[in-house]
Formats: structure tokens, sequence, C-alpha cells
């Protein structure tokens, strides 16, 4: 047995052949894998390093980089690993574990037992039978959060997704909507007199003052229409007992009358938009103002998507749906 003078010679260790040491070319890493592990091989000068061959950033493969001074450097992100300890230079927490070789007839050897152990302490995530399984993103990150999503395209294209593509519902978080305090009162001061602490300020407004039957509500507000579907029937009945509790009313939104949240608002605003989802006239009658949207600004294109995963047997029943049928509704009235 001939062994590499650099390379320490393990004596009890279960083989394996890797590749033959005439095929290294100085300075030059060449990946290998044993069990599902990928391993880098790197002959430098007359010595020899077998290292874990995936970075431990985003798991690249390590054969992909190159060799620059005494440092192995990833392809991808430029991480650095010495190709002597596997350590890298910029953080020693960081390294890529050295397994022991040999050279033995010609051949550089390793250790499977040592390769298995390795295996069962480190799973690795790579189903390489799935189309790119062999280059999964072993550590996603925040600033590249569309790997995942592109990778999912190029292997499935729009199949999980259906025609239009990942769909979502539009939240705002909470601390960036408008607040109270951000509205400013510009008193009178010159034309109208303003009016001293004591005397009394009414905050009631009239909603159709020539029609046969105005809309009064208590304060300038009302819970816009947010259909059912969109939120769920114990939001919705809160909201309208909630607003007939502070004089005033709230909208049906899009997706139809849902009974209940009408029974509890006695100023109920039932809304005609593109979908026409359960819209009837003998509802309009039930309602004390009639809501008419033309179009809105945020559904531009393919327009709203309630996906047919949420239209239950209950929503489905107050839009006119089957379940399990999605409802789109167009951007304005086609």
């Amino acid at each position: 047995m001939a062994c590499h003078p650099a390379v320490k010679n393990i004596n009890k260790m279960r083989k394996i052949k890797l590749l033959e040491y005439s095929e290294l070319e100085n300075r030059k890493p060449v990946g290998k894998q044993v069990n599902g592990l990928d391993l880098v091989i790197i002959k430098y000068e007359n010595n020899l390093s077998v290292l874990y061959g995936r970075c431990l950033h985003r798991g690249a493969l390590m054969a992909d980089g190159h060799i620059d001074g005494d440092n192995i450097i990833c392809g991808v992100h430029d991480w650095d690993f010495r190709i002597d300890t596997g350590v890298s230079e910029y953080d020693n927490n960081e390294a890529l574990h050295k397994f022991h070789s040999e050279i033995e007839d010609g051949y550089v050897l390793v250790d499977e037992e040592e390769i298995n152990k390795y295996l069962n302490e480190h799973p690795q995530p790579f189903n390489r039978d799935e189309y790119l399984g062999q280059y999964a993103d072993t550590n996603p990150q925040d600033t590249e959060p569309y790997n995942s999503y592109i990778k999912e395209l190029a292997k499935n294209g729009l199949k999980n997704w259906g025609h239009h593509g990942p769909s979502a519902s539009m939240g705002v978080d909470r601390n960036t909507l408008p607040k109270w305090e951000d509205i400013q009162f510009l008193p009178a001061q010159l034309a109208s007199r303003p009016l001293l602490d004591d005397q009394e300020v009414s905050t009631k407004v009239v909603i159709g003052r020539s029609a046969n039957k105005p809309l009064e509500l208590a304060i300038p507000v009302f819970v816009s229409d947010m259909s059912f579907g969109s939120l769920s029937k114990e939001a919705k009945v809160a909201l309208s007992i909630g607003a007939e509790l502070s004089g005033t009313g709230i909208c049906s939104g899009e997706g139809g009358m849902l009974p209940e949240e009408q029974a509890n608002n006695s100023r109920y605003f039932y809304e005609l938009a593109s979908g026409k989802f359960g819209f009837s006239w003998d509802k309009v009658k039930k309602a004390q103002a009639f809501h008419f949207k033309g179009g809105q600004g945020a559904k531009t294109g393919t327009g709203g998507h309630l996906p047919g995963n949420k239209v239950t047997e209950e929503i489905a029943e107050v839009r006119d749906l089957k379940a399990g049928e999605s409802a789109i509704t167009l951007s304005c009235f086609s």
C-alpha cells in the first residue's frame, strides 16, 4: 500500500474509492458523491483535502467554486473556506467538515462509516430525483425572497397556482393605515365664529336630503364594503352591531346580503358591484341605502378573486354560487 506522504494513513476504515489520484489537477476542486453526500476533493501541491461539498451559506456546490490562495471560494456568494482545514477565514465558527482520506493503489479513498455518521448527524435536504433537486436552497434569505417562487414556476409552471398565478388577500398592516390623529380640522375664525366649549356640536350626516327616505347617520363615518367571504360571518355581524350602537351604518360589500348582518343594522347599505353576487331588487327594498360600485382601482386586470376553497355552503348561498366555486369580480362592469 502506497499512501500519499501528506495524507493521514487510516488503518481501520471501510474504504470507498472516490477517483484516481491522477485525475486531480492542482488547486482545481472536483466534486464527488458518496451515499448521497456531496464532497469536494482538492489537491494542492503535495497535499489533499476531502471536505463537505456544500456551502454552509445557501447549499451551493463547492466544486463549482474556485481556489483563491489558501481558500476555496463558493461560486454563488463568495463564502471562503480554508482548503487545508475547511475553516472559514472570515468567520472561524463556520467550517466545512474535513473527512479522513488516503491514497491507495493510485485511488483517493474515504471512510464510508464516517460518511454515514455525518449523514446521520446532518441529514441532507436534496431530492435529486426532483427537478432542480440537486440545487435546493438550504438556507433561504429574506434578501432574496423570490428564489423559491422562481423555482416553483420553473418546475411546475402555473399548474399549482391556476391560470392567473398566485393570489392572496389584500391585507393592510394596521400600523400603515391612516389614523384618527392624522385628521386635521381647520376651524373657522372670521366668516364663522368658532363655537365655545359649552356649545353642542352635531356630528349628524344626512344622505339624500331630497330623497323620500333620507338616511341619517349619527356620525360622518360608516363601515365600508367588505364582503361576506372576505370577512367571516362573525366579523360581519359584530361590525354590524357595533355600527348600529354607534348610530351609523354598514355596507354589505359585493358578496351579497348576509341576513344576520342586515337584521342587526337599521342603516344598511346594500351594494351592487360588477360580480352581481346574490343581487336582487327585492333585497334592495330591505335596505336603507343603495350602494353602487362602478369599479375598483385595487382590482385591476383580472379583478378580485375569492378562491373556491373559501366558498363554503353558506357563502355560496349568499353569493348565489355553488359551494367550492371560485368567485371572480371584474374590475368594472362589462
